[in-house]
């Protein structure tokens, strides 16, 4: 069983750990600079006095050995910091090609609250636009790899979760950022808070697009209003780059209410939609009940009755 909207959190890691946000991407010295849109400043409380504390713990003793541990390193620095953090980071791990230094650092950034997370992402954000100007020294200082693989990329997946408009403001404004995970877990956390607003602000979009920003939505949506997934969906175009989102929901139905599934799929394929929805909602009917399965589809002569064979 395939499990089609993997919205979570998590698959910032996973994607990190199977390399889909390798150096592949373009590197800060041969892209074309990055908007300057910088992160927003949240309006709580400043954490000035925990960073102070945090400023005077020991380092911990695993800190300096040649292996990084998978233990966070301290995440707190103070207000305007952040750039002189980052270079003890890089001094204190190097960089290695290493998923246990990249789960060190995403667990750190796990720990920032919404202050430091902003700041952290404006700096790198600062160093890539300036990189292909920078000195020798100063490329020296910041890996390249550091500042996608283990600086921008994770950073965004932390702050999408505590400021979701703020992290698709900036992926929004620089193509490239698009093609990472950052811009869909943005939209599912946006999702998630406000699902209203995260669909005025994307049912206006098309094809791909469109599909790219549904796909969050629907997934973090259908786990509490699956009714409310078959009604957006049928409030949209007809538009093939969808077929992808609406076999999904035949398949979900279909796991736990079969009969349900097939009327969804039916419905599609009276609307004049791909009737592949049918066989989906078919084939995960037959793996869970093959026999229940097998004898509705003996007796069932409908449209898409041959998709079933």
């Amino acid at each position: 069983m395939r499990h089609p909207w993997i919205v979570l959190p998590l698959v910032a890691i996973a994607a990190f750990l199977t390399g889909r946000w390798s150096m592949d991407h373009p590197p800060a010295d041969e892209a074309a600079a990055p908007p300057t849109a910088t992160a927003a400043k949240p309006t709580k409380a400043s954490t000035s006095d925990s960073r102070d504390a945090s400023a005077k713990r020991p380092r911990p003793a695993n800190a300096s050995s040649d292996k990084p541990s998978l233990l966070p390193t301290d995440p707190h620095f103070q207000p305007g910091k952040s750039r002189d953090w980052l270079l003890q980071q890089i001094k204190l791990n190097g960089w290695e090609d290493d998923p246990s230094l990249l789960f060190r650092m995403v667990q750190t950034y796990a720990a920032m609250d919404e202050e430091e997370i902003s700041e952290m992402v404006a700096t790198y954000q600062e160093i890539i636009r300036n990189y292909p100007s920078a000195s020798d020294a100063e490329q020296a200082a910041f890996p390249k790899e550091w500042l996608f693989k283990l600086g921008l990329f994770p950073a965004l997946w932390r702050y999408s979760q505590l400021n979701p408009d703020a992290v698709l403001d900036i992926v929004e404004a620089d193509p490239r950022l698009k093609d990472q995970d950052s811009y869909q877990m943005a939209i599912a956390s946006l999702a998630a808070i406000d699902p209203d607003r995260a669909l005025d602000r994307y049912s206006s979009l098309e094809g791909r697009a469109l599909q790219n920003a549904m796909e969050p939505i629907l997934g973090t949506l259908f786990a509490t209003d699956p009714d409310r997934v078959i009604q957006i969906l049928d409030d949209l175009p007809n538009d093939p780059d969808l077929d992808g989102e609406r076999r999904k929901v035949a398949e979900r139905l279909a796991a736990d209410n079969p009969q349900k599934a097939i009327d969804y799929a039916l419905a599609n394929i009276r609307a004049g939609r791909n009737p592949d929805v049918l066989k989906v909602a078919f084939q995960t009917w037959r793996e869970a009940h093959p026999e229940e399965a097998k004898r509705w589809a003996a007796t069932y002569t409908g449209p898409g009755a041959e998709t079933l064979k």
